[in-house]
């Protein structure tokens, strides 16, 4: 009698220990893959500014801090390789972060910091969001010159 109860049962228990073993490799593969993504964030390399960059940063900064002046007159005084610069270290914290996680003020950012730099992020973080906040700024007036430029155009094709 529990011999043939055992082999009914077997079955039942094949099919569950299949369904764990699936669920298992999935869940393997899902956190594989997390930690593949995660790694190949935190490679992305933060590019350095050139001394006159980093001047022109720290000026920025200064004067948002003091609020002596307004960061789009600012930004508008930037030379074109400077703004550059800031495009390409805005683009990489963007992809190691998250877009604009630094300026949003994210709490997740300090923890994907190694702890050996964490302090000298923090240090850094005021500085790196005032640089997307010239990132983002100096994109805005990008985009209003264009689109007035498009008014302006199709207001001559009117015209002639």
């Amino acid at each position: 009698r529990e011999r043939k109860t055992a082999l009914e049962a077997v079955p039942d228990v094949q099919a569950s220990v299949r369904s764990l073993g699936s669920g298992w490799a999935s869940a393997l593969k899902a956190a594989t893959t997390a930690i593949a993504a995660e790694r190949q964030q935190m490679a992305t390399a933060i590019p350095g500014l050139s001394e006159e960059a980093g001047e022109e940063l720290r000026r920025i900064t200064t004067a948002m801090q003091k609020k002596t002046a307004r960061l789009d007159v600012l930004v508008g005084s930037l030379e074109p390789h400077i703004r550059r610069e800031f495009t390409s270290v805005s683009r990489a914290l963007d992809l190691r972060f998250g877009r604009n996680a630094i300026l949003r003020g994210d709490s997740e950012t300090i923890s994907r910091v190694p702890p050996v730099q964490r302090s000298v992020f923090e240090a850094l973080q005021n500085t790196l969001k005032v640089l997307q906040q010239i990132v983002y700024t100096a994109r805005a007036q990008e985009t209003a010159t264009i689109r007035q430029s498009q008014k302006l155009d199709r207001g001559q094709d009117v015209r002639y």
